[in-house]
C-alpha cells in the first residue's frame, strides 16, 4: 500500500515520526477523506494533532469532586444495608436514601465501615437509643 504524501503540508510532514507509522498512516488517511468530502477520522486528526500535555497512552477522566462522608450518611448506609440486605448497592441508590452518591460510593463505604469497626459502633449507637426509648415508657 502506498501512501500519497504532499510535500507542501507542513503539519503533516512535521507530524511525521518514523517510530510511529501508525499514527503517520492515520493523518494520512484522514486528510485524504477530508478532501474526497468525507467526515472520516476528523476527531482523530483532531486528538494526534493537538499538543499532549500528557502521554498519548493516559486517557482524560473527568471525576467528581469526592466529598467527606458525614456520621449522618453512615447511618443511613447502615440503615439502607439493614433494609435492602448487602450487594443491593443498585436498589439503595434507586431508593434515594443518599443523594450524590453512586452504588459503587455506597459499597466501598460499607466494606470500610466493616474493616473500621464503624458498623459495630453504630449497630451499639442503635440499640441504646432504642433502650433508652423503652425505658422512657
Amino acid at each position: 500500500m502506498s501512501l500519497l504524501v504532499a510535500t507542501d503540508d507542513v503539519s503533516l510532514c512535521s507530524f511525521f515520526n518514523p517510530a510511529n507509522p501508525l499514527y503517520f498512516n492515520l493523518l494520512v488517511r484522514t486528510r485524504l477523506a477530508r478532501s474526497r468530502g468525507e467526515p472520516l477520522f476528523e476527531d482523530v486528526e483532531r486528538r494526534l494533532l493537538r499538543s499532549p500535555t500528557k502521554p498519548s497512552n493516559q486517557l482524560e477522566v473527568r471525576r467528581k469532586p469526592r466529598s467527606k462522608w458525614t456520621a449522618e450518611e453512615e447511618r443511613k448506609v447502615y440503615k439502607a444495608v439493614k433494609k435492602y440486605g448487602v450487594s443491593s448497592w443498585a436498589d439503595i441508590v434507586k431508593a434515594n436514601v443518599l443523594p450524590g452518591r453512586s452504588n459503587v460510593d455506597i459499597k466501598d463505604k460499607w466494606r470500610t465501615m466493616l474493616k473500621t469497626g464503624r458498623v459495630e459502633e453504630l449497630k451499639d449507637e442503635l440499640r441504646s437509643r432504642l433502650d433508652s426509648c423503652s425505658e422512657e415508657d
